[in-house]
C-alpha cells in the first residue's frame, strides 16, 4: 500500500484470534494509526437508537484506550449516532480493543455499533460523513463475521462471494453480503471509498471458515479479512533510472575542435 484507510476482520473470539493477530500485525508494519473507528453489530439489540456511539474509556489487559472526543462529538452533533453506553458490552468492539491496546497503545478509539434495523442508505451517508471527519492517520475497522450456523461446505462459497463483492469497494453492494452487520460494512466501504481507497488487498484468499482453526466443520462461522487503500505504483522490468541533460548552442568542430 502507498496508503491504507480501513479493513475488515472477525470478532469471533477466541477461534479467530490467529486472523486478528495477523490483521493488526500487518497494519502495525504498514502505518502508524492515531485513531481507530470501530464498527460492529449491536448483537443483542440493546441500543435505544439504530446507531450507538460510546464515549467511555475502555480498560484492557494491555492498558486503557481513550475515546477520540473530537470525532465523537461531531458525529453526535450530526444526529447520525446517539450516545448510549448500554450496548457496549458487545464482543464486536472488545475483540478489537485487545489487539489495538497491545500494538497501538497510544491510539484513540471511536466505537460504534449498529442495530439490525439500520438502513443501508443511512449507513452509507454516515460513512461519507465519517470520511470527512477522519485525519491522515485514522483507520476504520469493520468488526463483522459472515456466514453463520452452516456446515463448512455450504459456508465457503457464500463467504468467497462476500469477499468478491467487498473487493469492488461499492457501498451500494456491501450490504448485500452474508454478514451479521450489513450496515457496518456499508458504512466502512462508503468511508474508505470517500477517503480515497481504490484497491482491496486480502489476507490469504480473503475468506476463511472457523473450521480452519477448530475441529468443528458442521456448525461454522465465516470470516472475510481484507484491507482497503491505495496501491504503490509497480515499475515494469524495463524501467531504468537515468539522467538526461538538455543543452543548446554547443559546437565542437572547426576552431573549437582545433583548440580542444
Amino acid at each position: 500500500f502507498s496508503d491504507i484507510f480501513g479493513g475488515i476482520t472477525s470478532h469471533h473470539v477466541p477461534t479467530a484470534f490467529p486472523l486478528l493477530a495477523e490483521f493488526y500485525s500487518r497494519l502495525k508494519n504498514t502505518k502508524n494509526i492515531d485513531t481507530f473507528i470501530i464498527l460492529g453489530p449491536d448483537h443483542w439489540e440493546k441500543g435505544r437508537a439504530d446507531v450507538s456511539i460510546s464515549k467511555a474509556d475502555f480498560v484492557t489487559p494491555f492498558g486503557k484506550l481513550s475515546p477520540d472526543m473530537d470525532i465523537i462529538n461531531k458525529l453526535e452533533e450530526s444526529r447520525f449516532v446517539v450516545h448510549d453506553e448500554t450496548p457496549f458490552e458487545d464482543h464486536s468492539i472488545h475483540s478489537q480493543l485487545l489487539f489495538i491496546a497491545k500494538l497501538f497503545p497510544n491510539a484513540k478509539i471511536v466505537p460504534i455499533v449498529f442495530r439490525s434495523s439500520t438502513a443501508n442508505e443511512y449507513a452509507e451517508k454516515l460513512g461519507d460523513l465519517m470520511a470527512s471527519l477522519s485525519g491522515p492517520n485514522t483507520f476504520v475497522v469493520g468488526s463483522v463475521d459472515f456466514s453463520h450456523y452452516l456446515n463448512e461446505e455450504q459456508a465457503r462459497p457464500l463467504d468467497a462471494r462476500s469477499a468478491t463483492i467487498l473487493a469492488g469497494i461499492d457501498p451500494r453492494l456491501a450490504g448485500l453480503t452474508r454478514t451479521d452487520s450489513p450496515a457496518s460494512l456499508t458504512t466502512l466501504v462508503a468511508a474508505v471509498k470517500k477517503m480515497g481507497a481504490t484497491v482491496s488487498i486480502p489476507i490469504g484468499d480473503g475468506s476463511f471458515n472457523s473450521a480452519d482453526f477448530s475441529n468443528v466443520n458442521d456448525f461454522t462461522t465465516g470470516y472475510v479479512v481484507q484491507f482497503f487503500g491505495t496501491k504503490k505504483e509497480e515499475r515494469s522490468s524495463n524501467d531504468r533510472d537515468g539522467t538526461m541533460l538538455f543543452v543548446g548552442d554547443i559546437m565542437l568542430s572547426r576552431s573549437v575542435g582545433t583548440y580542444m
